[in-house]
């Protein structure tokens, strides 16, 4: 981590990661106390509430990023991690169920707005040199450290009494916010990069090829609800296994996480090194969801030992896919128009968290081992075909002048043509 260690830009951000996780980390863990003890919400009601969520961080990817790269990323980072302080201080006048779910929703808005404004920071602070997705995973670990402090922290004061949680895990992450907009005040004002000449509203959205790559991408995430909803659903009701063990996969999930991600973002920087992880990320989650359906006809000690290798390959797909949904997004992200893109990419993390877990747990729970055969197909099909849309899609960013040959390993000025010539050599 020298180089985030050596940038100050850099050290800024992951200050600001770190404090972030830690406040949501806090927040998170304890949220389901927080709705159903405090509020006296029903799982009816949370699980609306936090569809409705879902959705409004599908049209905050679609419509936010354009207002950063039009108003500028820091300045829209700024305001939005402001109103994401004052939507969670709104959590102390909650009195009724409306009042929930529009705070939710408004929390998913600004929470992925802000994604799309600090990804483009992120590639602004290295765009004078170092790995735009070597940062965004040094970044990620420090947030994930920092995530699991935050749940350790929230998971000893869940027996205090209720306005003492609620001030906890309320307080806490509105805090943690405000102290993030102090940070983000201090970050150097970035250049100014010019808007395409006719370049269109909605760009990113109107682009079928790289609407493809993003819908890829997204069943390529399915890991996400496959550790988290499939995998412990599976173990309870097809298996032996003493459900114990999913605290502790869910602990080595983390650690692997933390100290892996780095290492597992190399030679992601274009979209042919991207093309490859995702391809590998594709193998290796399905052989993760052939595994945990072999541990239904183990005994209990051979189930919890074949789940445990699943989880492990399973995680190292996980680790590989994020760092090429990164180096994706970075690479077909035209500069002029980054916060956008990279915000409509992320479509692909809203739509798998709202499509995700129903999908999963119907394969798997309810269909058994056919159905972890199918999601496995799925993903690694996925996998197969994303390359070489990525490549396409690059192509034509090349083509029409949005990108430079470089994101797809062609050098910027080859030596046999114009300097002028250089973007339409594919």
């Amino acid at each position: 981590m020298r180089e985030v260690i050596s940038d100050s830009r850099l050290r800024r951000l992951a200050a600001i990661q770190l404090i972030d996780a830690v406040g949501s980390g806090i927040f998170l863990a304890g949220s389901s106390v927080l709705y159903v003890r405090i509020f006296g919400f029903s799982a009816g009601q949370v699980a609306t509430g936090l569809s409705l969520a879902g959705f409004a961080g599908l049209i905050a990817t679609s419509v936010m990023g354009q207002v950063a790269d039009r108003l500028g990323h820091k300045r829209v980072l700024l305001v939005l991690t402001a109103l994401q302080c004052a939507s969670y201080l709104a959590f102390f006048l909650v009195t009724a169920f409306w009042q929930f779910a529009a705070i939710v929703a408004a929390i998913s808005f600004l929470d992925f707005g802000r994604a799309s404004a600090f990804n483009a920071v992120i590639a602004e602070a290295t765009s004078t040199g170092g790995s735009m997705v070597r940062n965004k995973a040094i970044l990620r670990s420090i947030f994930n450290a920092g995530f699991f402090g935050g749940s350790s922290l929230a998971a000893a004061t869940v027996g205090l009494r209720s306005g003492h949680l609620l001030a906890i895990f309320v307080g806490t992450n509105a805090f943690s916010y405000l102290a993030c907009v102090i940070l983000i005040a201090t970050l150097p004002r970035p250049r100014n990069v010019a808007r395409a000449l006719g370049s269109r509203r909605f760009a990113a959205l109107r682009n079928p090829r790289f609407l493809y790559v993003v819908g890829l991408t997204t069943l390529l995430g399915l890991h996400g609800s496959i550790m988290t909803v499939a995998m412990p659903l599976w173990v309870l009701g097809h298996t032996d296994i003493d459900p114990s063990i999913i605290g502790a996969l869910f602990a080595l999930n983390t650690v692997l996480s933390v100290t892996m991600q780095v290492y597992a973002a190399r030679g992601t920087d274009q979209v042919r090194g991207s093309a490859r992880a995702a391809r590998q990320s594709s193998w290796l989650v399905a052989v993760g969801c052939l595994g945990i359906a072999g541990t239904a006809a183990l005994s209990r000690l051979g189930g919890a030992l074949c789940l445990a290798v699943a989880v492990l390959v399973l995680t190292a797909g996980e680790l590989r896919q994020a760092a090429s949904r990164w180096g994706m997004s970075f690479a077909l992200a035209p500069e002029s128009a980054r916060a956008e893109y990279l915000g409509a990419f992320n479509i692909c993390v809203a739509a798998g968290s709202i499509v995700g877990p129903a999908m999963t747990v119907f394969l798997t729970v309810h269909l058994g081992p056919v159905g972890w055969i199918v999601l496995a197909a799925i993903v690694l099909l996925a996998g197969i075909a994303v390359g070489p849309a990525a490549l396409a899609t690059a192509t034509r960013g090349v083509d029409v002048g949005l990108l430079e040959p470089s994101v797809v390993g062609m050098p910027t000025k080859p030596a046999h043509l114009e300097p002028g010539l250089a973007k339409g050599i594919l």
